[in-house]
C-alpha cells in the first residue's frame, strides 16, 4: 500500500506541533507507555502470560505508535479518510477504542474504591484460592495466607473458609494448602472450613454462600484477595442476592505483576457480567 504524500499531512502535522500543551501531553503519554510496555513484559520472564500482558504490551505499543511516529501516523489517517468506505472503519474503530478507555479507567477507578471497604468485625473470612506449586502456595497464594492470618489473629471469634480446588499440576488443593499453611500460622483448624470443589471465582463464592448457610456462619464475610479481585468478586455475590455485608480485606500484591492482573480483571468482569 502506498501512502501518500500530501500537502494536508504536513500542514496538520505542524498544526499539532504549535501547542506547546500538546506537545508535552505526548511526550508524557510516549514515556508512560514505554515504562507501562515493560512493566508488562516482566511478567513473562515469571511464568506468566495471559490476556492481561497481552493486552497490555499490545495497547502500549499502539500508543508508542500513535506518539511516537506521528507523521506515520498521521499519513495512514489521511489515507483511509480519502477513501469512504475505509473512513467508517476508521472512525468506528476510534469510537472502539475510546470506549475501551473509558470503561477500563471507569473499571480501574473502581476497583480502588471497592477494596477500601472495611468488613465487619469478625465476619466469616472467605480466602479465594491461586495456584498451587506442588504442596506449597504460589507467591500470590502466600500473599493471601498471610493477610487472612493476620485478619484471624485479629478476629478473635471470625471463622474462615478456604476456597479453592485441585487444578492440573496441583498435589493438593488449594482450599488445603490454605488451611495447612494457617495451622503453621497458630490458627486451629476447628475455626476454619474447606470448600475445594471449585475452579473459578464463580463456583468459590456460590460454594462458599452455601457453607455459610449450611454452617449457621456470620453471613458478613471479608473476602480475603488481591485488591484488583475485589471488584468482581463483589458483583458475583450481588449476582447470588446476596445479603450480608461484604468487606475487603486485600493481600499485598507483587508491584511487579499488578498491572498485568488489572488489565485481566477489565476481561474477567466483563465475562462474569455478559457470559456466566
Amino acid at each position: 500500500m502506498k501512502l501518500p504524500e500530501t500537502i494536508d499531512i504536513n500542514t496538520l502535522y505542524k498544526i499539532e506541533r504549535i501547542g506547546k500543551f500538546t506537545k508535552l501531553a505526548r511526550i508524557i503519554t510516549l514515556m508512560l507507555s514505554f515504562i507501562f510496555l515493560i512493566w508488562f513484559i516482566i511478567p513473562i520472564g515469571f511464568g506468566i502470560l495471559n490476556i492481561g500482558n497481552i493486552v497490555g504490551i499490545l495497547l502500549c505499543l499502539f500508543f508508542i505508535f500513535v506518539y511516537g511516529f506521528r507523521r506515520t501516523f498521521l499519513r495512514v489517517k489521511c489515507y483511509f479518510n480519502q477513501h469512504s468506505i475505509l473512513s467508517v472503519f476508521w472512525h468506528l474503530g476510534k469510537i472502539a477504542v475510546s470506549a475501551f478507555v473509558i470503561y477500563a479507567f471507569v473499571i480501574t477507578v473502581f476497583m480502588f474504591i471497592v477494596s477500601f471497604i472495611a468488613p465487619v468485625h469478625n465476619s466469616t473470612a472467605i480466602v479465594l484460592g491461586c495456584q498451587v506449586r506442588g504442596e506449597q502456595p504460589s507467591l500470590m497464594l502466600s500473599e493471601r495466607i498471610d493477610a487472612a492470618a493476620n485478619y484471624m489473629i485479629e478476629n478473635s471469634t471470625a471463622r474462615l473458609i478456604a476456597s479453592g480446588g485441585k487444578g492440573e499440576g496441583e498435589a493438593i488443593s488449594e482450599a488445603e494448602c490454605i488451611i495447612r499453611e494457617l495451622e503453621d500460622d497458630g490458627i486451629t483448624r476447628l475455626r476454619m472450613y474447606m470448600e475445594d470443589d471449585s475452579y473459578n471465582t464463580s463456583e468459590n463464592i456460590k460454594n462458599s454462600i452455601d457453607i455459610i448457610e449450611s454452617q449457621n456462619l456470620d453471613t458478613n464475610v471479608a473476602i480475603v484477595t488481591d485488591f484488583f479481585h475485589q471488584l468482581r468478586t463483589r458483583l458475583i455475590f450481588q449476582k447470588y442476592n446476596y445479603e450480608g455485608n461484604i468487606g475487603c480485606v486485600n493481600s499485598e500484591t507483587n508491584i511487579l505483576f499488578a498491572p498485568t492482573y488489572v488489565v485481566r480483571e477489565w476481561f474477567a468482569i466483563i465475562n462474569e457480567l455478559f457470559f456466566r
